[in-house]
């Protein structure tokens, strides 16, 4: 998927940083600059009707910038605006995804591809490189009203994706009734299977004791003797105090990223 990021020549450098981790998150991605590099002014248009999201990046008056995210909204293109320093945007702009550049590129990087995921791509949305999901995370994890924004449909098809590039075979759901799993994971080698639920919940909350209750169900009701639950937060010590000494491992979003899921023939544990 291409993206095209329009920006000032005063702001170069730091876009610049910015569009070298999304190209190394899998995206392809252009600007003017790399226009003119290879074509003439006239082709900037085109480049940009070609792309499939359009990054404005607004730091001041910017005519060329406006010009170019008029053309691609014009066009039906979705947008991200992303600002620098404490320029205020137009009224018109308020509906649009928006993040404000920090100094660090890389919370930056991450907080962007969090909003290129939530984008309604519709028929053209393309899954996201692995790397690139657990880049969202981390983002996620880092600014609480990112994860806010996320669906928990979309943040449990991001935990399946990342559960999948660490090497589970995974089987999703279409049609869940309540005594069945968000997913059901595969050790490849061992064929162990192992069930997952994710609760996304606010971040002051934790999951409680019938949640935990409810999650043991499931697997008695399933067949299966190890599960994993993850949360957007914690769990109540009583929840913790239910889990121990079965097959059900509790994990916090956080815990999970800062981990890795071992595929072992007899358990599952976090290293």
């Amino acid at each position: 998927m291409k993206i095209f990021f329009s920006f000032a020549a005063a702001d170069r450098d730091r876009v610049g940083k910015l569009m070298i981790l999304v190209r190394k998150a899998g995206f392809e991605v252009d600007s003017v600059d790399g226009v003119l590099a290879r074509s003439p002014i006239t082709a900037v248009a085109s480049e940009i009707l070609s792309s499939r999201v359009i990054v404005a990046v607004i730091s001041s008056d910017n005519p060329n910038v406006f010009y170019e995210l008029g053309l691609a909204v014009g066009a039906g293109l979705p947008a991200v605006i992303v600002a620098i320093g404490d320029v205020l945007l137009p009224n018109d702009l308020a509906s649009m995804p928006f993040l404000r550049l920090t100094d660090d590129v890389a919370r930056d990087a991450g907080s962007l591809l969090l909003h290129l995921r939530g984008l309604n791509l519709g028929q053209h949305e393309q899954r996201l490189p692995s790397g690139s999901i657990e880049e969202m995370l981390v983002a996620a994890t880092r600014d609480t009203q990112l994860l806010e924004k996320l669906s928990p449909a979309k943040f449990e098809q991001m935990i399946g994706e990342l559960l999948e590039s660490r090497g589970w075979s995974i089987e999703r759901s279409t049609a869940r009734r309540d005594a069945e799993a968000d997913f059901i994971l595969s050790d490849p080698t061992t064929k162990k299977v192992t069930i997952v639920e994710v609760k996304k919940i606010n971040s002051q909350g934790r999951v409680s004791v019938d949640a935990v209750r409810q999650f043991l169900g499931h697997m008695s009701v399933m067949g299966v003797s190890s599960g994993i639950l993850v949360s957007t937060a914690g769990f109540t010590s009583s929840a913790l105090a239910m889990a121990a000494d079965t097959g059900a491992v509790l994990i916090t979003l956080n815990e999970l990223l800062s981990s890795r899921l071992r595929l072992t023939p007899s358990d599952i544990s976090r290293t």
